[in-house]
């Protein structure tokens, strides 16, 4: 069955390209000091953008954005994963943060970090199509800065799981030196009937 979405011409590879091309948008912006000239030129071809983005609108159950089967699924909120290794029980990634995610100097921000943790457990937590699992809490812990630029090392474990409670555990590192770790309570749909 094709989608609304496929029948108004929706082309993945071409969505995967504007989404990329969003990610260098957006570090670009964070590393530049524009002159009032440049700023208004871009402001002004950035509108250009928004507005034919807008007139492409769909339903929320056709957006592609945040739903692709690619590193970064299709979204410009957190950096992309680049996943290794991913089955029911282990994942094990790699993760770069650019200007668009820093903080203080040379640095991610500390939010950028719990959610490239917080998103790292999710995709573990619902690595198993048969169950869609939700974030219930998630703790992290900052033990370094995570310097922009670097390739980062990333893994997550499930910890526990007990009936739709999944506690799942990861860590971010640079070499032998954790950046940040984390835990996560993730739940599946109750039982029916209750």
């Amino acid at each position: 069955m094709r989608s609304a979405a496929e029948d108004a011409g929706f082309d993945p590879v071409s969505f995967s390209t504007l989404v990329a091309t969003l990610r260098e948008v957006q570090d670009a912006a964070a590393a530049a000091v524009p002159s009032g000239e440049v700023a208004g030129a871009v402001t002004a071809d950035l509108r250009r953008v928004a507005d034919a983005l807008r007139d492409a609108a769909a339903a929320p159950t056709e957006r592609r954005f945040g739903r692709l089967e690619e590193a970064g699924r299709g979204q410009t909120m957190c950096p992309p994963l680049h996943v290794r290794e991913l089955d029911g029980d282990h994942l094990r990634a790699s993760v770069r943060f650019g200007p668009f995610h820093g903080g203080f100097g040379e640095h991610a921000h500390g939010g950028a970090v719990a959610l490239v943790l917080n998103e790292a457990m999710g995709m573990l937590a619902n690595a198993s199509p048969d169950v869609v699992r939700l974030a219930a809490y998630v703790h992290v812990d900052y033990r370094s800065a995570a310097v922009l630029g670097h390739t980062l090392a990333l893994r997550a474990d499930v910890a526990e799981l007990t009936g739709r409670k999944q506690t799942v555990t990861a860590a971010l590192l640079d070499g032998e030196r954790t950046v940040a770790e984390g835990e996560g309570l993730f739940l599946g749909p109750p039982p029916a009937g209750t």
